[in-house]
């Protein structure tokens, strides 16, 4: 009898491996494909900006070849000192803060050619 006791046990504890694979597969295989899924998502996204670099450094040439760049320069490292200072003002000086939104939007304005 202690022989069909063993067997019965080893029976009941390969059925409860089984039944914990067959609600773990299912589990991995979405988490499997909605891995895939994201790893395309990436991707295409990493070809697109690639793709995107050649057209900034060409944008970016033009602005240092125009004598710009040296202005992009100093109006970036003005907001850099204006987002320091701010980091230490209250909310009462939030339209000062939003003069200096303009400050950083002209050097981005300009590189993507859409500035004054």
């Amino acid at each position: 009898m202690p022989a069909d006791t063993d067997r019965a046990r080893q029976r009941e504890h390969l059925l409860d491996r089984l039944h914990n694979l067959r609600v773990i597969v299912p589990v991995l295989a979405q988490a499997l494909a909605s891995a895939r899924r994201r790893a395309a998502q990436l991707r295409l996204e990493n070809d697109r900006l690639i793709k995107q670099v050649p057209q900034l450094q060409r944008q970016r040439a033009v602005v240092s070849d125009t004598g710009l760049g040296s202005r992009v320069r100093a109006t970036a490292s003005a907001a850099s000192a204006n987002a320091a200072s701010r980091a230490s003002s209250s909310a009462s000086d939030l339209p000062a803060q939003l003069l200096d939104r303009d400050v950083v939007a002209e050097p981005l304005d300009l590189l993507a050619g859409t500035g004054t």
